[in-house]
């Protein structure tokens, strides 16, 4: 969790063309980024919140799955690593105790060739924000090109079913004549967003966390199953719930 670590340079995203760059610097780490896109994607920025005074919440899918190489230098260790990874956007101006959210589903899962993105936003009001971006990489081999993959197909949605289950930590995603299962390996984090150790000053953590609903967050490495016609494909998710307690 870099929150949990002070920073003292943080670099926007640097797009290279449909690849990205990424570095967040510490006082004992370093971290770099580069993403290689798996093809491009229809997904517009949306607009899932906007106020009378011209605050908003937006969303954008940068990359529904790109091949990821970084490094990370703590203290005197240096690792690397490399594999498959995602990319979106969130840009939020809403002062959070105006954020009129009362629950936030997100989740993506790479199986094969496949991979789904979702998103599930339940507002205050009993409004609902809903988008689901299914795409198919479509070069054979996986072999890549400088910009990644030159033939990808991606289809969104705003049609689909979302079931979760917290006594198995597994949810279930229904679209078009297909469905997804993601369930629990490992928990990333099961805890509220306010904590000391991403925001230091005791009574800044109080004042938020009585405005701002107190939010939630348990998230979850898992293993993916998609079936598709009848057909199984396996693979690796990501997956997450955020409650607000108004």
């Amino acid at each position: 969790d870099l929150h949990s670590f002070p920073t003292r340079r943080y670099s926007d995203l640097l797009n290279l063309g449909n690849n990205y760059t990424l570095n967040i610097e510490g006082d004992n780490f370093e971290v770099s980024f580069s993403f290689i896109s798996i093809g491009t994607t229809n997904f517009e920025d949306e607009l899932i919140f906007s106020d009378p005074h011209k605050n908003f919440l937006t969303w954008k899918l940068l990359q529904p799955k790109a091949r990821v190489k970084g490094k990370i230098h703590f203290n005197t260790a240096n690792y690397s690593f490399e594999g498959m990874g995602y990319q979106d956007l969130v840009e939020l101006t809403v002062p959070p105790w105006n954020l009129p959210i009362e629950e936030l589903q997100w989740g993506r899962a790479h199986c094969n060739k496949y991979t789904v993105v979702y998103d599930l936003v339940k507002f205050k009001s009993g409004n609902k924000y809903k988008k689901l971006s299914f795409t198919i990489d479509k070069l054979e081999n996986n072999l890549l090109n400088e910009n990644g993959y030159n033939k990808y197909e991606s289809v969104t949605t705003d049609n689909f079913e979302i079931i979760y289950r917290p006594d198995k930590k597994e949810t279930e995603v229904k679209f078009q004549d297909s469905k997804l299962i993601l369930t629990k390996l490992k928990t990333l984090t099961e805890k509220d967003v306010i904590t000391d150790e991403r925001i230091k000053p005791k009574f800044l953590r109080k004042l938020l966390s009585s405005c701002s609903g107190n939010p939630y967050e348990s998230k979850y490495f898992g293993k993916a199953l998609l079936t598709i016609n009848g057909n199984y494909f396996e693979g690796s998710s990501i997956f997450e719930i955020v409650k607000w307690n108004w």
